[in-house]
């Protein structure tokens, strides 16, 4: 039983290997969880993909998958030492967001909720986003945790008595209509009052 182990674990590195050699990815170690630590960079930038082709454990460089087709971050590095590019992609959360220590550029995606946007640094740039949409309204990193206990958003619908209470309580009151700012907006936000 051992032998097949070693041998499953064997094929297994050669294969993670030749995924590294593709993507020029070096200084690499292959974990017991066929996760991959690399000391260095990361550099999947224009290379088509709808999916990260490794999982990725630690990445002591930087971290880039931009400009790609990608709709999920899973893959992607747990942490990540510099900064952490998916700009331009189809994703539509952050779920398998990255603890990241440098800025982190999710620019000009779908995303459309701030579940699993934990990162308040002023280092995120997310405009092109839905999201955004909202952010725009109290423009304050540090209100994001606390929107989630309002529960004015989830996945592309808005609850509007909510984001105005939301607003408001956090003295960030909108003088508009909100519904009219959501709906001359590009993206499509299902409306709830």
């Amino acid at each position: 039983m051992e032998i097949l182990k070693k041998f499953k674990q064997y094929f297994g590195n050669m294969e993670i290997d030749k995924i590294c050699k593709k993507y020029k990815i070096k200084n690499y170690t292959i974990n017991n969880d066929n996760s991959v630590d690399v000391n260095s960079d990361v550099d999947l930038w224009y290379e088509k993909l709808t999916s990260i082709p490794l999982n990725f454990n630690i990445v002591n460089g930087y971290f880039t998958c931009a400009e790609n087709y990608l709709t999920s971050l899973k893959g992607c590095a747990v942490r990540v030492g510099n900064e952490f590019y998916c700009y331009n992609n189809k994703l539509t959360s952050l779920q398998y967001h990255p603890t990241v220590y440098g800025k982190f550029y999710c620019d000009n995606n779908q995303i459309n909720t701030f579940e699993n946007f934990y990162y308040f640094k002023e280092d995120i740039y997310f405009r092109g986003n839905p999201i955004w949409d909202i952010y725009e309204l109290f423009n304050d990193m540090t209100l994001i945790e606390l929107s989630r206990d309002y529960g004015f958003e989830w996945k592309g619908e808005i609850d509007l008595y909510k984001l105005d209470i939301f607003l408001k309580e956090t003295k960030h009151e909108y003088k508009g209509d909100l519904r009219e700012y959501f709906e001359g907006k590009e993206y499509k936000w299902k409306l709830i009052n």
